[in-house]
């Protein structure tokens, strides 16, 4: 019997098309803390140094509407 895969406080993230000076997250993903599953957002910025550093924001995980939709309907 195959062992079955942890994801436990895992996550993945993909790059976004943004356009420059867009207050959107340049990468979006999901992940897994402590048995959750949560959304992510990161932005590229550079601190006063002109380091690069990723900001990132943590919240609920929703489902997208239009899946949503399209499970629910017969057709």
């Amino acid at each position: 019997m195959a062992n079955k895969y942890d994801d436990t406080n895992t996550f993945v993230m993909f790059k976004d098309d943004v356009e420059e000076g867009s207050n959107k997250p340049m990468f979006t993903g999901y992940g897994n803390w402590n048995g959750e599953k949560v959304r992510f957002a990161g932005w590229v910025n550079k601190d006063s140094k002109g380091q690069v550093r990723i900001n990132g924001k943590l919240s609920e995980f929703q489902a997208q509407k239009a899946s949503a939709q399209a499970e629910e309907s017969p057709f």
